[in-house]
Protein backbone atom coordinates (compact mmCIF):
# COMPACT_ATOMS: atom_id res chain seq x y z
CA UNK A 1 0.00 0.00 0.00
CA UNK A 2 0.83 3.34 -0.11
CA UNK A 3 0.97 6.08 2.98
CA UNK A 4 0.64 9.57 1.73
CA UNK A 5 1.14 12.96 3.80
CA UNK A 6 1.10 16.85 2.81
CA UNK A 7 4.70 18.66 3.89
CA UNK A 8 4.75 22.64 3.75
CA UNK A 9 7.96 23.23 2.05
CA UNK A 10 8.63 26.81 2.23
CA UNK A 11 11.89 26.11 0.16
CA UNK A 12 12.71 24.73 -3.29
CA UNK A 13 14.78 21.68 -2.12
CA UNK A 14 14.56 19.05 0.63
CA UNK A 15 17.19 17.23 2.46
CA UNK A 16 15.80 13.93 3.47
CA UNK A 17 17.34 11.88 6.47
CA UNK A 18 16.55 8.28 6.36
CA UNK A 19 16.81 5.86 8.87
CA UNK A 20 15.04 2.52 7.69
CA UNK A 21 15.09 -1.22 9.03
CA UNK A 22 13.46 -2.76 6.24
CA UNK A 23 12.90 -6.99 6.79
CA UNK A 24 11.56 -8.10 3.96
CA UNK A 25 9.93 -6.35 0.70
CA UNK A 26 10.76 -2.95 -0.11
CA UNK A 27 9.30 0.62 0.65
CA UNK A 28 9.98 3.75 -1.60
CA UNK A 29 9.94 7.45 -0.30
CA UNK A 30 8.67 9.75 -3.12
CA UNK A 31 8.44 13.77 -2.98
CA UNK A 32 6.64 15.81 -5.52
CA UNK A 33 6.33 19.59 -5.02
CA UNK A 34 3.43 21.79 -4.88
CA UNK A 35 3.29 21.45 -8.78
CA UNK A 36 2.89 17.52 -8.68
CA UNK A 37 6.51 17.02 -10.45
CA UNK A 38 9.07 14.67 -9.10
CA UNK A 39 11.89 15.31 -7.07
CA UNK A 40 12.51 12.50 -5.00
CA UNK A 41 12.84 9.03 -5.06
CA UNK A 42 14.54 6.48 -3.05
CA UNK A 43 14.21 2.89 -1.73
CA UNK A 44 13.91 3.35 2.05
CA UNK A 45 16.52 0.86 2.87
CA UNK A 46 19.01 3.06 1.47
CA UNK A 47 19.92 5.28 4.74
CA UNK A 48 21.94 8.55 4.55
CA UNK A 49 21.07 12.14 3.97
CA UNK A 50 19.88 12.69 0.61
CA UNK A 51 18.77 16.20 -1.55
CA UNK A 52 15.98 15.85 -3.68
CA UNK A 53 15.96 18.22 -6.67
CA UNK A 54 14.57 21.71 -7.17
CA UNK A 55 11.07 22.26 -7.08
CA UNK A 56 8.28 24.50 -6.55
CA UNK A 57 7.59 25.64 -2.52
CA UNK A 58 4.11 25.06 -1.32
CA UNK A 59 2.69 21.99 -0.71
CA UNK A 60 4.48 19.01 -1.12
CA UNK A 61 3.04 15.38 -1.42
CA UNK A 62 5.12 12.71 0.60
CA UNK A 63 4.19 9.13 -0.32
CA UNK A 64 5.83 5.85 1.46
CA UNK A 65 5.10 3.29 -0.88
CA UNK A 66 5.34 -0.28 0.45
CA UNK A 67 6.01 -3.59 -1.45
CA UNK A 68 5.42 -6.74 0.89
CA UNK A 69 7.14 -4.92 3.42
CA UNK A 70 8.20 -5.53 6.57
CA UNK A 71 10.35 -2.42 8.15
CA UNK A 72 10.70 0.02 10.89
CA UNK A 73 10.06 3.11 8.75
CA UNK A 74 11.91 6.28 10.06
CA UNK A 75 12.81 9.35 7.91
CA UNK A 76 12.93 12.80 8.11
CA UNK A 77 12.06 16.18 5.78
CA UNK A 78 14.21 19.42 6.38
CA UNK A 79 13.67 22.75 4.20
CA UNK A 80 17.27 22.50 2.36
CA UNK A 81 17.10 26.36 1.33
Amino acid sequence: GTQTYTWQNSGTTATVNQSTSIGAGSATLVLKDANGVQVFSRSLADNGTFTSTAGVAGAWTVSVVYSSASATVNFRLDKAN
